[in-house]
């Protein structure tokens, strides 16, 4: 009889089991789907997106406290800009700036900045200074792009003559897809 009910047992795990399994075979099958929806969709947005900065006169803080004209840091090359305010999600943040220093190794210090604002002075010196080896970051107070009012994260390729090409908005269930987004514009800046 214990025979019985331990093999009756290990039948309805089987069977729990093989429902799970289904289960988790479909999710993943959907999510495939859906990540490749998202990429079809950033494909179009990124070869269509052209338009300019909010001003043209934009004065960035560096992490000296000395203001910069925007134009002495683009100079004559475009650059990979990430932009998110005091606002974003500090795990969003994390996130992008993780990325983003992999994929400074490949294509340059000088062609990914950050654009960052921040309400305090001193939360803006101690984000540099715990990635200033990485990446550059500068603060903008002003917004500088409609986008800006979202308070959501958002990468862009910006030109010599300040328009904006690339954008693209990371979405944190699918943060694989900065990578891809990262592949897509590296040729631009190299």
């Amino acid at each position: 009889m214990l025979k019985n009910f331990f093999i009756v047992i290990l039948l309805i795990l089987n069977i729990l089991f093989l429902i799970n399994y289904k289960q988790i075979l479909n999710q993943s099958s959907s999510n495939k789907l859906i990540q490749d929806i998202l990429c079809y969709d950033y494909q179009k947005i990124i070869k269509t997106d052209s338009s300019r900065l909010m001003s043209s006169n934009i004065n960035v803080l560096n992490n000296n406290d000395q203001y910069i004209k925007l134009e002495d840091i683009i100079k004559n090359k475009p650059k990979l800009i990430i932009r998110y305010t005091s606002l974003t999600c500090n795990s969003c943040v994390d996130t992008l700036i993780t990325y983003a220093k992999k994929v400074v190794k490949r294509i340059g210090r000088e062609n990914v900045i950050v654009f960052a604002q921040y309400e305090s002075l001193r939360d803006f010196h101690l984000f540099n200074r715990i990635n200033k080896n990485y990446i550059d970051i500068y603060r903008v107070e002003d917004k500088i792009t409609k986008l800006d009012y979202s308070d959501t994260p958002y990468m862009f390729i910006l030109n010599p003559d300040k328009s904006i090409s690339h954008l693209y908005i990371p979405h944190k269930e699918v943060p694989h897809l900065i990578s891809w987004y990262f592949n897509q514009v590296e040729p631009i800046l190299n």
